[in-house]
């Protein structure tokens, strides 16, 4: 979520403040660094279709106001282009609305069970919807220059590298220090997880 952060920023040609950059990605590093331990989620059961569902815990709490604080800060700056910039820009911020509220809220809805509200996560299905109208975007309406996604690319790769080694470095003070007994294995799930998500 940080990175679509950053890119909306890109985007609306605003620049980011670094402090708010350094506490994003950061607080980003801690969470994927705890997604194996009790810290992120506690023993859980049965609930709804699910046999299973984990217990909401400490860092995975922490997790939702993160992803509630970078989908407030990103659609400000996205609706205020859709009033206030050019033509071009005006339509490309009014596709991501959409698309982005709909992936986003049927992401959200995972949410729930955490919580023990027995609604199963159905609008997943908008996440779909949400790549629809992106691709729309960017054949439609120029969304992506490729200078910038070059550009953009290589800081994102910087970004990946950097909290890769913060969760190395993390995940090895953890498993030595901390509970000897941790598989390696959920160390490589962990860190293939983080990177697909983007958390």
């Amino acid at each position: 979520l940080p990175v679509f952060t950053e890119f909306v920023f890109a985007l609306v040609n605003k620049r980011m403040p670094p402090i708010f950059r350094v506490i994003n990605f950061g607080v980003a590093a801690l969470i994927i660094a705890t997604i194996n331990t009790p810290l992120y989620a506690l023993d859980g059961g049965p609930i709804s279709v699910f046999s299973y569902w984990p217990v909401i815990g400490v860092m995975s709490f922490v997790e939702i106001i993160h992803y509630a604080i970078n989908v407030i800060v990103s659609h400000k700056e996205l609706l205020i282009a859709a009033f206030t910039g050019n033509f071009l820009l005006k339509q490309q911020a009014r596709l991501i609305i959409v698309g982005t509220s709909l992936g986003f809220a049927g992401a959200a809805s995972n949410f729930l069970l955490w919580f023990g509200i027995p609604f199963p996560p159905i609008l997943n299905v908008f996440i779909s919807l949400y790549v629809i109208l992106v691709a729309y975007a960017i054949t439609k309406h120029r969304l992506m220059d490729i200078s910038v996604i070059v550009s953009r690319t290589a800081a994102y790769v910087m970004t990946v590298a950097f909290l890769g080694g913060i969760y190395l470095i993390l995940f090895l003070a953890y498993k030595f220090y901390l509970s000897p007994i941790l598989d390696a294995r959920f160390f490589v799930g962990t860190l293939i997880y983080g990177m697909v998500v983007g958390e």
